[in-house]
């Protein structure tokens, strides 16, 4: 009986496939034709930053995908900000909006079904200016991408063109956005990057193809590829997935010592928390869309005051650990396109009261950090007990 209505609960009619269609059509094509209008007046997206120490300000941000069963709210009100020449790590279970969100800021997210249809992200141009990165117009976007933003993506092999030689395609960063520089120029520009990002036969790795190369120097290539253009902002996508632990370690003592020589920031997407407290000064614990914790990263590993932060540091293994298995947080992630009412993660925390099944908590100031739960860990204790 429960399978049957299961499965009733997650049927479509034809009738409203047909309105949720339609309605997708309207929203996406009003937004992408906002998008491709080259000629649109840049007072509709240049702002200025709350604060000019900062590189990125997320503010209210949300990023939807208009699907064919409703719309999934994969960024919902996210608001945190990134400081110059610092490392902001971003945490989470799969789907829980990470990578989504700095492609937000990039403009990469699949079109026309994603669009981000809300809030801003203001990117400092260091000139007193900055870009609302949501209203920004595609033309003006291809003029910041690789050029003041750049991004390590996950799978190296995925994302380097098997047929062009390594040299061709860290050249063509630099030729588009330097169209003044000669071949020559560019080559030798080339060559530097891939000196920089520690690869000793740099003119042989040149001339090669993606497939000649290890998992290792793959990412070192696409490292070298971001940091062509010296950007303000790098963007890290889980930069060290499908590499073994020994090169791991190499990676992210790279991006640490080019991070300590070039003075750029860095925003680490990652779900590995190890990475995190060993790379990052702040991070944003992010759980359904939503930012759930945010602080410094000794403070939020020393002491989380989200049930989800906790959840999370007690699923790590430790050497002192007596038990077999380790740690699950119990129950699953709620479907993004049904979000439960209320707190997101109610259906799955130890502490939840009926406050929590009905009203959302919003992000609030306790010891230095920000955290969205009705209850701290000293209120959760005292009510526990209470009910006992």
């Amino acid at each position: 009986m429960s399978d049957k209505n299961e499965k009733n609960s997650s049927y479509i009619s034809g009738k409203e496939s047909r309105r949720i269609s339609k309605f997708n059509r309207r929203v996406t094509k009003k937004l992408e034709r906002d998008r491709a209008d080259a000629n649109k007046d840049p007072a509709l997206f240049t702002t200025k930053m709350k604060d000019e120490n900062n590189v990125v300000e997320f503010d209210n941000v949300c990023t939807y995908f208009f699907t064919d069963v409703g719309t999934v709210k994969a960024v919902d009100g996210v608001s945190f900000v990134v400081p110059k020449c610092s490392t902001v790590g971003v945490v989470g279970e799969s789907g829980c909006g990470k990578s989504v969100t700095s492609l937000s800021l990039m403009q990469l997210l699949q079109r026309p079904q994603g669009q981000t249809v809300g809030g801003e992200i203001r990117f400092n141009l260091g000139d007193g200016t900055a870009y609302n990165i949501v209203n920004t117009p595609t033309a003006k976007m291809q003029e910041i991408r690789g050029n003041k933003i750049s991004m390590i993506f996950q799978e190296p092999m995925t994302s380097l063109n098997p047929v062009f030689r390594i040299g061709q395609q860290v050249d063509e960063v630099t030729m588009l956005h330097n169209p003044e520089m000669s071949k020559e120029e560019v080559k030798a520009r080339t060559l530097e990057m891939l000196d920089l990002v520690g690869i000793a036969n740099k003119e042989g790795v040149y001339s090669m193809y993606p497939h000649e190369l290890s998992g290792g120097m793959r990412q070192r290539i696409m490292i070298a590829i971001a940091l062509a253009c010296s950007p303000t902002l790098i963007i890290a996508d889980e930069p060290t997935t499908a590499l073994d632990v020994t090169i791991q370690a190499q990676i992210l003592d790279l991006i640490r010592q080019l991070k300590e020589k070039t003075g750029m920031t860095v925003l680490l997407i990652t779900h590995d928390l190890g990475v995190v407290a060993e790379m990052a000064q702040r991070v944003l614990v992010m759980y359904s869309g939503k930012v759930v914790e945010q602080g410094e990263v000794g403070a939020l590993f020393r002491a989380p005051l989200h049930p989800y932060t906790e959840g999370l540091l007690a699923c790590l293994p430790r050497v002192d650990q007596d038990e077999e298995e380790l740690y699950t947080i119990p129950g699953q992630v709620s479907n993004p396109a049904d979000f439960p009412k209320g707190c997101r993660f109610h259906p799955r925390c130890p502490y939840r009261q009926q406050i929590c099944k009905e009203i959302s908590p919003e992000l609030r100031e306790a010891d230095g950090r920000l955290v969205a739960c009705h209850f701290l860990p000293g209120e959760r204790v005292r009510r526990e007990e209470e009910a006992l």
